[in-house]
């Protein structure tokens, strides 16, 4: 699974230890067209957060209620400046709207 499966959540990390959940999202995309891999990126993180907001996240893995919720973009390639600005802004917005933090590394 991937960015480019945008209907499919990559991987669901939880953890007893920690009072989170981690939604990751596989990017192996280099940034060569950077309006594509946004729009990408874009359309995947809708799916997350309407598995998020639909309650699935929490009827489909029942010990993730009451934790906090984090979206970890995992990148193959270090993002362009138009990406940096992009996670910025979905970051605001996503923890404004549904307590939700987004977050980057770099995966090599």
């Amino acid at each position: 699974m991937s960015i480019t499966d945008s209907q499919t959540i990559d991987s669901v990390i939880r953890s007893d230890e920690h009072n989170d959940v981690v939604l990751l999202i596989t990017d192996h995309l280099d940034w060569s067209e950077p309006q594509e891999h946004l729009l990408a990126l874009q359309q995947k993180l809708n799916t997350y957060i309407s598995f998020v907001e639909s309650g699935q996240l929490f009827s489909d893995f029942p010990d993730t209620k009451n934790k906090e919720v984090s979206i970890l973009i995992a990148c193959g390639f270090e993002p362009v400046n138009a990406a940096l600005s992009f996670f910025k802004k979905a970051d605001v917005f996503l923890n404004d709207r549904l307590n939700i933090r987004l977050r980057y590394a770099i995966e090599s």
